[in-house]
């Protein structure tokens, strides 16, 4: 694609995003990642749900964390793919809202 000097677009890293989280490759998503930010493109709310995912479905909750923080409105996408992370990396306390502060702070940073 690069080569054809046809540059990805927010469409074209959302999509390969959601292909690292179903293949659970964190190492391409993160490398996905990198190239976002390396291209300058100013990611869209579909592009951070995108990052959330994989990096939740690849069991970085951290990481996932930040990518929540930056997102100015979270819709339920960006809730439910939270949500679903922590239950699915065995933090349950943080999947049923128990701790509901801690997201609400990183909400919006």
């Amino acid at each position: 694609m690069l080569t054809a000097r046809v540059y990805p677009t927010n469409f074209t890293y959302t999509t390969l995003l959601s292909a690292c989280s179903r293949l659970r490759d964190g190492l391409a998503g993160e490398a996905t990642h990198v190239k976002v930010i390396v291209s300058g493109i100013a990611p869209d709310l579909p592009l951070y749900n995108a990052l959330l995912d994989m990096y939740s479905s690849c069991g970085d909750s951290e990481a996932a964390l930040k990518i929540f923080g930056k997102i100015k409105k979270p819709d339920p996408i960006s809730w439910n793919s939270m949500i679903s992370g922590y239950a699915n990396n065995g933090d349950g306390e943080m999947a049923e809202g128990k701790r509901d502060g801690e997201l609400e702070e990183n909400k919006g940073e």
